[in-house]
This record gives C-alpha cells, sequence and structure tokens, in this order.
C-alpha cells in the first residue's frame, strides 16, 4: 500500500496548527481511501520545551492564566493520539539530514506544510521542514508559509540553500502572497500555487464525531460549561486587548455574553480556556460574532458560518500583506478586516452591521469559502499523479 507522510507543527499547543494538521491528513484520506497517510511525528527539542508551561516572572504576574494554560497543554498531549501519528517520533535539534534520512524510505509521498513551515526564525537553518533529501523522493509542499520571517534578514547562503531545495519540489503549495513572492524571489525555476490553508475544508460532521456529540449535545454541554441560559447569545473573543474588549462590552454587554478563548484574559469575566482542539473547532459556531487577532480564529469561525471581524497590529504586516488580510481578500470580507488600533471605534461599527446582518453575511461566507476550497484541486491533482 503506498504512503502519503506529512510534515507540519503538529505538536505545538496551538489549535490552529493542530486543526490544520488533521484536516489536511483527513482530507488527503478521504481523496485517497486505498493509501496511508500519516503526519511524521518530528519535532524540533527547542519547541517542544517551548510550549511546556514554566513558572517565571510573566506567570506570577498573572497567575490566573497559568493554571488553564497547565491544563491545556495536557489536553493537547491527550487528544496527539487522535493524529494518524507516524510511529517513528523523533525530537532533536540541528540534525536536518539525520532526521530526513530517518523517514526517506517510509513514505511514497511527502508533504510539507501547512502553516509557517517556511519561517526558520525559531527553529533553525536548514531544518527538515525544507525536505531537503539527498535521495530523490517525491515532494509537495501545502500551503507553506514564510510567514513573519523579514525577506531583508535573510541571508545569501540560506537563500541558494531554500532555491536548491525548492527546485526539487514537484508542486509547490504556498497559503498567502508574502511566501508567494519569496519563493519567486530565490528562483525563477519554480511556480508556486495558492493552496488555501487546510482549515478551510474542514469537514464539521468529522469534528464532532471525534469530540462523539451531536451539534445539539455540544451546544449544551458548553452553555452548561459557561453556566449561561440556553437563550443567551454570544460574542466570541480571542486576542483581543483591553480597550477594544471594553468598547465591546459597552456596546453589546446587554445583549450578548462575552466569551474569551485561549489566552486568559483578565478584561473578559466569561472565560472557555480548558477545551481540546476538537471543542475549540467546534465552539465558533455557538458565536454570533468572532472578534480576533488569530488567523485559525477566523478560518475556524468562518467553517462554522460564523461572522468574524479580525485585524492585523504587527510590525510585520505593516510592511507586508498580513496572512489574516490575504485571506480577508480572497473571501471577498476585506472590509471586516482592520490594521490600526485607532479603528476600534470601526470595529464596533462594524460589528453591529455584521450582527444586524448576520443571515446575509453568513451566506456570503458559505459561498466564498467553499469557492477558496477549489484551490488545492491542482495540488490533489498532483499528489494523485505521484502516487501512480
Amino acid at each position: 500500500m503506498k504512503k502519503v507522510g506529512i510534515l507540519t507543527f503538529h505538536r505545538s499547543i496551538n489549535y490552529g496548527a493542530f486543526m490544520q494538521a488533521y484536516s489536511l491528513s483527513k482530507k488527503i484520506q478521504k481523496r485517497f481511501p486505498d493509501v496511508t497517510v500519516e503526519i511524521i511525528d518530528y519535532t524540533s527539542k527547542i519547541m517542544d520545551d517551548h510550549y511546556v508551561p514554566k513558572i517565571n516572572l510573566s506567570t506570577l504576574r498573572n497567575y490566573r492564566g497559568y493554571f488553564p494554560k497547565k491544563k491545556q497543554y495536557k489536553m493537547f498531549k491527550d487528544t496527539l493520539d487522535r493524529l494518524p501519528l507516524s510511529e517513528k517520533r523523533i525530537c532533536n535539534d540541528g540534525q536536518t539530514q539525520h532526521v530526513l534520512k530517518a523517514y526517506e524510505d517510509d513514505y511514497d509521498v511527502f508533504v510539507v506544510g501547512s502553516d509557517a513551515v517556511w519561517n526558520w526564525c525559531k527553529r533553525g537553518f536548514p531544518n527538515p521542514y525544507l525536505l531537503n533529501f539527498e535521495k530523490d523522493v517525491k515532494k509537495l509542499s501545502y500551503a507553506a508559509s514564510a510567514y513573519g520571517m523579514d525577506e531583508s534578514y535573510i541571508k545569501a547562503e540560506e537563500k541558494k540553500y531554500f532555491a536548491a531545495s525548492l527546485e526539487r519540489f514537484d508542486f509547490i503549495g504556498v497559503r498567502d502572497e508574502y511566501t508567494a513572492a519569496l519563493v519567486k524571489s530565490v528562483s525563477s525555476a519554480v511556480s508556486p500555487q495558492y493552496t488555501c490553508d487546510p482549515t478551510v475544508f474542514l469537514d464539521m460532521d468529522d469534528v464532532f464525531a471525534e469530540i462523539g456529540l451531536s451539534k445539539e449535545e455540544f451546544r449544551a454541554k458548553i452553555y452548561k460549561k459557561l453556566n449561561i441560559s440556553e437563550d443567551k447569545k454570544i460574542i466570541g473573543m480571542m486576542g483581543v486587548p483591553f480597550e477594544l474588549a471594553e468598547k465591546i462590552a459597552d456596546r453589546f454587554g446587554g445583549e450578548y455574553v462575552l466569551v474569551n478563548l485561549y489566552n486568559y484574559s483578565r478584561f473578559v469575566k466569561t472565560q472557555l480556556l480548558d477545551i481540546d482542539p476538537f471543542e475549540w473547532a467546534a465552539v465558533f459556531g455557538l458565536f454570533d460574532l468572532t472578534v480576533t487577532s488569530f488567523f485559525h480564529g477566523t478560518l475556524l469561525s468562518l467553517c462554522n458560518g460564523t461572522p468574524v471581524i479580525n485585524y492585523d497590529f504587527s510590525d510585520f504586516s505593516k510592511k507586508n500583506e498580513g496572512k489574516i488580510c490575504d485571506v480577508m481578500r480572497r473571501l471577498d470580507l476585506s472590509d471586516c478586516h482592520f490594521k490600526s488600533k485607532n479603528d476600534f471605534d470601526l470595529i464596533i461599527k462594524k460589528a453591529e452591521d455584521v450582527l444586524c446582518n448576520r443571515a446575509a453575511y453568513s451566506t456570503k461566507i458559505t459561498e466564498n469559502m467553499s469557492a477558496l476550497a477549489d484551490s488545492s484541486d491542482k495540488f490533489f491533482e498532483k499528489i494523485g499523479e505521484c502516487l501512480q
């Protein structure tokens, strides 16, 4: 039986990283049911250690956030066995060729991505995510990204190595225009194709099957956990700064319950931090609106048909088109994306508009997400060729 190995950031204690890995592996398996699909269980030791909850000065300042984060870490570890992981696990730093050598005979096709697998700032250079095998193997990237890595800081020898690696790929799928431009700048011999982040085609029926509850049962469980009556409407918030959270509470707090996800926020009364990745993917479907600065918080809202208002105030996005800006443009939802901290009042006005016209926004989201998912077709055609 043919085998496909996916190399990505599945062990990051990050809901979006987990769900993109799950969604891509699930999609490939559905498209090619006679093929074995595995997520290569590799991670760098520096990143493995990075995610372990630690008691430090920051923790002491925000001690109420430490214990939920510790519980969240355990839930991620307990959920990892729900991914189709390879039996062989490697966790080390700086041994690129050793890692690639260990896996090169295990798979007929290698896929790297999704996520910022080509941003090597934290994981070192070179690293296995460039798939620079000594042996000639079939390899593709799916929605790979270099997001967050400023091209002006990339050394000439790194660009040369990157180009040599890319030129041996059978297909290069990237997640954003920034990565496409970077790939083209290092080698004129390659043609990157846009492929949407795999959470775009996440099947929510699969998610509820993993949770083990129907959509209605899940809703009842979460409302009970939050200790709110089931007639209450919810605005979900993720990564929302104090000033904006305060404005949202002043305007909508009487009609909606504000629920904060992922990281503890002392500015939001109702917290929902101790849920596993599958519950997190489904909980956005309970919201009337999501307000977030998170990329996958945006996509999982849209997967559930939930309107989202997002923003990106990062320094990287001041110089480049941000990944959230990129996907919102592709979905014709740029009017719901903001780039300046001076836009808080505009965000409130947009929230009023979205909540008043929620049905129309949800219809637009469903139609445009379906069109965006079609961007994966060329990748699946190529992987089919490679498996023949």
